[in-house]
């Protein structure tokens, strides 16, 4: 992300809440630079917020989105997207997810005025003015309305489950559409449509992006590094950005049908992907595999790994550990080798005759929220359930926690 002139001090993490706040803290001592306060009736959930070229995008989960300053947090525009609630209770949508890149801003969620209301559409707008580009609205097949009267027999037939936004940068914007037959796994195709007019410049099935519950998760299956696209699905594959040509494949970590769908994270040297109980990393260049973990033990529980956040040549993994009385751990590893450098935070055990759920004292992390770190500048920001803290990546210190009354804001980090 290119940061404007006249832009504070690096690092900072920014967080978004369902009071309609979006507050921006130092990332060394946790004080805070700026605050904007949207209000009650614009609140901001899990995926709300996205940086890039000094600006912060927050969108409220009424689809108003917002374009403040990095530097101060001034408001620069405001776009009131055309949003569609709910019939009855809180007209939110928690599901409003936004990312940025290359001058353009992309949203996703229902809206009004398209023929498809109850399908979330991509949004895309002008990063600088807030000025709409495109709309894109996953569309059925033709012969699908027709069958729609035949009543309890369209359940055998495909139907869109709208689209899932998942990256934006200067070759378009990412999507993934996908149709759900009766009984049977969804068939999912990922896109990528201009940033200036929307218009397809290349679609796969057979490397798709397959996203499972987009709304209750934001980790993403696909990842863009060095012009080549990485998506993780039946397979683990590597794509030019530019045309979709497929550069190589290799089999995705297996995961139990029940499990979590992996995350998936890169950089020029490596390709580090999770899915459930294994996590693996491989070469970028060639798909070659590197090392793996496997969460398997021999009472046969597993831990699941969760989110990962590459940062230099370290890999910093979360994970769930049935073990330990918090049920967390963060693992700091070399990015090539998987060497074990620090676990955070320090290691406790269910003592005997205690279950989980039993200690008085609130511990910093938790593995039902702490999956959702973020890091960038040296730094990690691991929420917890009522918490955020800032463990710096070199060794696994804590260097300060902050009380925020939300178990799982919105997150980014500068």
């Amino acid at each position: 992300m290119g940061i404007a002139e006249g832009s504070p001090p690096l690092p900072l993490v920014i967080l978004g809440t369902p009071d309609g706040t979006v507050r921006a803290l130092d990332g060394r001592d946790g004080s805070t630079r700026w605050q904007f306060a949207a209000g009650s009736t614009h609140p901001f959930f899990s995926f709300a917020l996205a940086t890039d070229r000094g600006l912060v995008y927050a969108a409220a989960g009424d689809g108003l989105v917002s374009a403040l300053r990095l530097d101060d947090g001034s408001l620069l525009w405001q776009q009131q997207l055309p949003y569609v609630g709910p019939p009855v209770g809180p007209r939110f949508d928690m599901a409003v997810r936004v990312v940025a890149g290359s001058g353009a801003v992309a949203v996703s969620m229902r809206r009004q005025d398209t023929w498809r209301t109850d399908a979330c559409s991509i949004t895309v707008l002008e990063g600088a003015t807030g000025v709409q580009r495109w709309v894109f609205t996953p569309r059925s097949l033709a012969w699908i309305w027709p069958l729609r009267a035949l009543g309890p027999l369209t359940v055998y037939f495909p139907d869109p489950v709208g689209a899932t936004l998942l990256a934006v940068d200067a070759t378009g914007v990412y999507v993934t559409s996908s149709r759900q037959p009766g009984g049977k796994a969804p068939i999912c195709v990922t896109a990528v449509r201009d940033l200036r007019q929307g218009r397809l410049r290349w679609r796969t099935r057979r490397a798709a992006a397959q996203i499972q519950f987009p709304s209750m998760s934001s980790r993403m299956s696909l990842t863009v590094a060095g012009g080549v696209v990485y998506t993780l699905g039946a397979r683990l594959s590597a794509l030019a950005a530019s045309n979709g040509w497929l550069r190589w494949q290799r089999p995705a970590p297996p995961a139990p049908p029940a499990s979590r769908q992996g995350v998936l994270v890169a950089n020029a040297a490596v390709v580090c992907a999770a899915c459930g109980s294994l996590f693996a990393t491989y070469r970028a260049r060639d798909g070659a595999a590197l090392w793996q973990l496997d969460g398997h033990h021999e009472n046969g529980s597993a831990d699941e790994f969760l989110g990962m956040v590459l940062l230099g040549e370290a890999v910093y993994v979360s994970r769930g550990v049935s073990t330990r009385r918090d049920g967390f751990a963060l693992e700091a590893r070399d990015a090539v080798t998987g060497a074990l450098r620090w676990i955070w935070p320090t290691p406790t055990v269910l003592e005997q005759g205690q279950e989980q759920g039993q200690e008085q004292e609130e511990v910093p992390a938790r593995a039902a929220l702490s999956w959702r770190f973020v890091g960038s500048g040296g730094l990690l920001y691991v929420p917890g359930a009522s918490m955020l803290c800032a463990v710096r990546a070199s060794d696994g210190a804590l260097l300060w926690q902050l009380h925020t009354g939300v178990g799982l804001p919105a997150l980014v980090a500068v």
